[in-house]
């Protein structure tokens, strides 16, 4: 069976970890509030359409009772991906995003747990997140902001022809 799509190779764009000492006096464990974001554009290469790179992006804060505390996390990683030539554009366009984001995802995980190992906090585990909630709400999200662009468009171009 031949594989659906190809991780070629992936970069780490950006990865910055912050430790806010949440108890530099206190010796029990703290409960924490993690809020975080997931972000992502794919691109195409002109020459190769079978070719997509993925820039997958993750923000995470940690906060107790509206005070940051605990791991910030700035994260940028690029994938490159490969799809045999059975594949149809349309599957192509969504594996890239489903399957490409959960990949670049894993990686991530894997290299945040290694760098926060020797920080006070101790390792970090990314949370099990739902990828395909995830990857609806960016793509709807992009859709918003396309059509609020051409909306803003229209008036332009309406406004000149009245002047």
């Amino acid at each position: 069976m031949s594989a659906i799509v190809q991780l070629e190779d992936f970069y780490m764009m950006r990865l910055s970890v912050i430790w806010h000492d949440p108890t530099p006096n206190v010796k029990s464990p703290v409960q924490l509030e993690s809020k975080y974001t997931i972000d992502y554009d794919v691109f195409r290469q002109t020459h190769d359409l079978k070719r997509f790179i993925l820039r997958f992006r993750l923000n995470l804060d940690s906060f107790r009772t509206g005070k940051r505390m605990g791991y910030a996390i700035d994260s940028e990683i690029l994938g490159i991906f490969r799809f045999p030539e059975s594949i149809a554009e349309e599957e192509m366009q969504k594996i890239i995003r489903f399957n490409g984001t959960v990949i670049l995802y894993g990686i991530l995980r894997g290299e945040i747990a290694a760098i926060t190992g020797s920080f006070p906090g101790g390792k970090f585990n990314l949370p099990t997140v739902n990828m395909v909630n995830i990857v609806k709400k960016v793509e709807n999200r992009k859709k918003a902001v396309a059509a609020s662009q051409v909306k803003q468009t229209v008036k332009k171009i309406n406004k000149k022809k009245t002047n």
